[in-house]
């Protein structure tokens, strides 16, 4: 019987724990959702916190080239250039455009785009190098002009755009 009493009562005592941690995760974690939206209205609006030094950044200060002789129906090897001074992260979601009668369309994948949940930071060249194999989810690319789309890390609302490839019969 007094082992009843002693299981129930650190059971409870558990409870009470981890009713109290889960509290202090959840004020944390909304804490830092509220500093992560301050960022990014911030960066919307070319501007950041910090208090060594007020930066900008440009995306004009941003190229996305491929890599020579990387081109292939299945893939390419991506290249983007960032000479901005704040580091920014890059996920390696992207969209892949035809360029159809000097029109570019979006090809739709014939499966869902399945995105990593990690980021990639810039070497000490300043550059991100990607390797995309799209062969999954869009199959072998026709011959014609293309160019991929990456949505900008920080504003999902701004696309950047490849240099033109051209997939050619080999």
């Amino acid at each position: 019987m007094r082992k009843i009493v002693y299981i129930c009562v650190i059971t409870f005592f558990l409870i009470i724990l981890c009713v109290g941690l889960e509290k202090i995760i959840s004020k944390d974690t909304m804490h830092k959702n509220a500093n992560q939206e301050k960022e990014n209205s911030e960066f919307k609006q070319g501007k950041f916190n910090s208090s060594k030094e007020k930066k900008s950044y440009s995306l004009e200060k941003i190229h996305l080239q491929i890599q020579e002789n990387s081109i292939s129906k299945t893939g390419i090897t991506l290249i983007i250039t960032d000479n901005n001074e704040k580091n920014v992260p890059w996920e390696d979601g992207y969209k892949i455009q035809r360029k159809i009668s000097e029109k570019w369309i979006e090809i739709k994948p014939k499966k869902k785009l399945i995105t990593s949940a990690f980021s990639y930071w810039k070497d000490e060249n300043n550059q991100y190098i990607q390797k995309i194999n799209w062969s999954y989810y869009y199959g072998e690319l026709e011959n014609g002009k293309y160019r991929i789309v990456k949505p900008f890390n920080i504003n999902k609302d701004i696309n950047l755009y490849s240099d033109e490839f051209e997939i050619k019969e080999q």
